[in-house]
């Protein structure tokens, strides 16, 4: 069974707005509950929605039910050590279980568990942030009986009769009932729509008694989209003739390995709940720490939520077993960051970033060395997702690490920081390789051998990922890369070479109120990435490559920007570094910083990532989501990379004195395709306008075409527009066009 939370808007038949409260679900297999965001929705359309200020949630397992103490990571955002920081779900969808199905109305007032364990959490919370209104709890109609549709809601009734004198009986201090939740989800037979429509009439005559019960009892429901059966009583409830007041879809996008579900295409279906004016569910399940290409996928609900502008409507969050709990309380980081990120997208402070795998090993900060040290004789089957040492090798002597569970749509970087000696063979250089999934051990860069510190980065081609692999793995994709000369490994990451890393002053302001040390804060200081210090005017980066020059860009509020390309000299062999803005102006407060190594070319994939929306792709090259897209193909393999059909692909050519080739490859071309380039208008979270200038170049495609390469001779935003056909696009490669070094493509 699946749930999920949210809340939605319905326009009254006198023209007015429903503003039910925002609900935040969970849901675990085998067990289910739904976790609720509560706040005010607004009105449609998106961009005039509100986020939900405060978020709650409930969730069971199939062994047993959760108690007070794990209700406390959902009901507020607690830290790696555990202690609640900020307030988190503020509201609950309470479902059955497979077990407790039939002693439903029974289960939810035992003792210690159910509504009993969210009062007594809740008033842990109450106590650490004084003022928070009770928690809101909506309970599931489930287990309904009946041949007709008014038999069904008699018994409706009757439940929902218990439900409220029981609660009232409690003695609940600091949860609220605040309505019901239609359990079943699909209402496409006859009885089971009368049974809601007359369910939901039977409680909007009722008056809820506060502060036990909202004012309004409302009543939910979170259709399956899974095939689009569900569309028809969407539309309907739209148009007002299904008197619900609050619907999600589910995009169930998260359940490739199922059996047909590699169809679904959660921005077909962003696409179609934004046309009806609902929000959708956000899907999360324990499937996310051991699967790559899942990760992946959740991810695309995080980057598709800017996208489509969800983030800012009031959503519900399904949360499979207990998974966003362990992703609570894990000690490895990337699983944490699942948590941490989630938190910020339900506060609508969430920056797209590559997911970072692996940790440091040595020195000061080596949270993961106990961690490796203790899995390291594991069978490979049981590696948690990561980068992990070779099960005979030690830190201070590295031959071998094991690459769990990428996702092999995409590229990524592996980032090194180490320290080699010379090799009793007297090699100039050591080498890496990696094996493939069918045997094949292929080179992915060398090293030196000086005894020196250095830190470097190396690409992991997604072809060399996906090469052996089936459309849908049935196995565990584990890939031992192997170091030619053993080294003293400090730190490996990996980390999609699909963004940039990106300082975001919003954000950071609010991980520094919220959480310094969370492990999405720690880019540019223990992990890879770029951070900005206002007090001292100086950008400091960590994990960068010491060989190549680096290419820093700023952004302010003013308008004023800069591009830096910087020395290698001012990166150390651990990969950090820092320069000073002497030349910011005064009036000028930086908003935003991105910096990589200068010589990498930018590379997307389209549609790896949240549809590679454009206003998080600068520099580099971004899809414009629009109508006449649709992914296909499998979770894994090359047809997973394909998006269709005409539109606008935005390209933004960073200011470093040289200029850029763009090289797009195509699956297929079909009818006479004609492409133009022109001058866009810079990126700003919203579909921007062409500008009116005549192109800067056009032509045509052929269905013979499997690629287009343009020469972008000044920095700056383009657009490249396609018209008149249907292009199956593949990837996209910006590079600096004056090193004549173009990627490997194969």
């Amino acid at each position: 069974m699946r749930s999920i939370i949210g809340c939605a808007c319905r326009r009254r038949a006198d023209g007015g707005i429903v503003r039910p409260a925002v609900v935040a679900t969970a849901a675990i297999t085998g067990i289910c509950f739904l976790m609720l965001a509560v706040a005010s929705a607004a009105t449609l359309p998106a961009g005039y929605w509100t986020t939900a200020a405060e978020t709650v949630l409930v969730a069971y397992t199939r062994e047993k039910n959760l108690s007070p103490d794990e209700f406390v990571p959902f009901l507020t955002y607690v830290d790696r050590e555990g202690r609640p920081r900020a307030p988190f779900f503020d509201g609950f969808i309470m479902t059955p279980t497979i077990q407790t199905f039939a002693g439903w109305e029974e289960n939810l007032f035992r003792s210690g568990i159910m509504l009993s364990a969210v009062d007594e959490a809740a008033g842990r919370v109450a106590r650490l942030f004084p003022g928070l209104p009770p928690f809101r709890v909506y309970v599931a109609i489930a287990n309904l009986e009946g041949a007709t549709g008014e038999e069904r809601a008699q018994n409706a009734r009757h439940f929902i009769d218990n439900v409220r004198r029981r609660f009232a009986a409690a003695g609940y201090k600091h949860i609220q009932l605040a309505g019901f939740y239609w359990h079943q989800e699909g209402l496409r037979d006859p009885v089971s729509y009368e049974a809601a429509r007359l369910t939901a009439g039977y409680l909007h005559s009722l008056a809820g008694s506060p502060p036990l019960e909202q004012p309004r009892l409302q009543l939910l429901w979170i259709p399956y989209d899974f095939g689009h059966p569900n569309r028809p009583q969407v539309r309907d409830w739209a148009q007002g003739n299904l008197p619900l007041d609050a619907v999600w879809l589910q995009p169930n996008f998260l359940w490739a390995e199922r059996s047909g579900y590699d169809k679904q295409d959660l921005d077909e279906t962003a696409r179609f709940a934004q046309s009806q004016g609902v929000p959708i569910e956000i899907e999360f399940d324990g499937g996310v720490f051991t699967t790559g290409w899942k990760a992946s996928r959740y991810h695309h609900y995080l980057v598709s939520g800017l996208t489509y502008g969800y983030i800012a409507l009031p959503l519900t969050y399904y949360e499979g077993a207990g998974a966003l709990l362990s992703a609570a309380r894990s000690p490895l980081s990337f699983l944490r960051q699942l948590y941490e990120e989630t938190y910020a997208f339900a506060r609508n402070h969430y920056v797209p970033r590559s997911f970072i795998l692996g940790g440091r090993w040595l020195g000061p900060g080596s949270e993961h060395f106990e961690a490796a040290r203790s899995l390291q004789f594991l069978a490979d089957a049981f590696l948690p997702l990561g980068l992990w040492l070779g099960r005979t090798d030690k830190p201070e002597a590295v031959q071998s690490l094991r690459l769990v569970e990428p996702d092999p749509n995409q590229s990524y970087w592996l980032v090194l920081t180490f320290r080699a000696g010379a090799s009793p063979e007297s090699q100039a250089e050591g080498v890496i390789t990696i094996t493939t999934q069918d045997g094949d051990s292929v080179e992915i860069g060398r090293y030196p051998l000086d005894g020196e510190l250095h830190t470097r980065w190396y690409t992991i081609p997604g072809e060399l990922l996906r090469q052996g692999v089936p459309p849908v793995p049935t196995s565990r994709l584990v890939y031992p890369i192997h170091f030619s000369t053993p080294v003293e490994l400090h730190a490996s990451w990996l980390r999609s070479d699909q963004w940039v890393m990106r300082w975001d002053a919003q954000a950071a302001r609010f991980w520094d109120s919220v959480d310094p040390e969370a492990f999405v804060a720690q880019e540019g200081r223990l992990l890879p990435g770029v951070r900005f210090d206002a007090a001292t005017n100086r950008v400091h980066w960590s994990g960068m490559d010491d060989s190549q020059p680096l290419l820093v860009s700023i952004e302010t509020t003013s308008g004023w920007s800069r591009v830096y390309t910087l020395p290698p000299e001012l990166t150390d062999g651990s990969g950090q570094g820092s320069f000073s803005l002497t030349d910011l102006p005064d009036d000028a407060t930086v908003t935003s910083v991105y910096a990589q190594p200068v010589r990498l070319p930018f590379h997307t994939v389209f549609g790896a990532e949240g549809d590679t929306a454009a206003p998080w792709r600068r520099p580099g090259i971004a899809l414009q989501p629009g109508e006449a897209w649709a992914f296909a193909g499998k979770p894994v393999g090359v047809t997973r990379k394909l998006v269709g059909q005409q539109g606008r692909i935005l390209l933004s050519a960073p200011a470093t004195g040289t200029p850029y080739r763009v090289l797009i490859l195509f699956a297929g071309v079909t009818g006479n395709v004609r492409w133009s380039l022109q001058p866009a208008a810079a990126p700003t979270g919203k579909q921007d306008a062409p500008v009116s200038k005549a192109p800067l170049a056009s032509g045509r495609l052929n269905p013979a075409d499997t690629e287009l390469s343009l020469l972008l001779s000044e920095a700056g935003n383009y657009e490249l527009i396609l018209e008149g056909g249907e292009v199956q696009l593949r990837e996209a490669w910006l590079f600096p066009a004056a090193d004549q070094v173009e990627p490997d493509i194969p």
